[in-house]
């Protein structure tokens, strides 16, 4: 009997889980960006000749990201509902960017440079529900949820804030953040 209520319980279990996968990955990328100076043709057809368009920055290095991430996917009830997890944490050192110099200091665009690191964070989540299926009819739903949270650690320099050409970098900041000043008359500010 102990034997018959196992194999009832394990025939119950297979018909409740029908699939479970598990994930566990640890990566390394290297981006490495020209350091050289280019040149550009002239533009218009009344200019002859070659132009900088990039001053180069023999001191750049490349950027490397290390990932892990874990998750799990799972099937229940011969797939009717489904379940996905995935958690990642992702740290970026020696992020490059485009840093704003005085323009007396630059020709053509704005130099690439090594700012620091990068942290990213975030989580995916998927439930996937079939309420109906037959031959003639199948009503299935998706519902997704996800977030991601990146923050400036470190900027590679005593300073908290890397200018560019559009925005800025803050340390302890997310990357995408956009500043901008607000200008008040005297009347407002009293």
């Amino acid at each position: 009997t102990q034997v018959a209520d196992a194999l009832g319980q394990e025939a119950l279990l297979d018909n409740v889980v029908g699939e479970l996968h598990v994930r566990v990955d640890l990566e390394t990328v290297v981006i490495a960006e020209r350091a050289v100076a280019v040149y550009a043709h002239a533009r218009r057809e009344e200019e002859s000749g070659v132009r900088p368009d990039e001053s180069g920055n023999a001191d750049l290095g490349p950027e490397r990201t290390t990932e892990i991430e874990v998750g799990f996917e799972a099937g229940f009830w011969n797939d009717r509902i489904g379940l996905d997890f995935t958690a990642y944490k992702r740290t970026t050192k020696d992020a490059i960017a485009e840093v704003a110099l005085a323009p007396s200091l630059q020709f053509g665009d704005d130099p690439l440079q090594n700012i620091g690191e990068i942290q990213d964070q975030g989580y995916e989540v998927a439930l996937r529900v079939t309420p109906i299926e037959s031959s003639a009819l199948r009503w299935s739903t998706d519902l997704r949820l996800d977030g991601n949270h990146n923050e400036i650690t470190d900027l590679g320099t005593d300073a908290d804030t890397a200018i560019l050409r559009r925005g800025s970098l803050r340390l302890g900041q997310p990357v995408t953040t956009q500043y901008a000043r607000i200008v008040c008359t005297p009347e407002m500010s009293a």
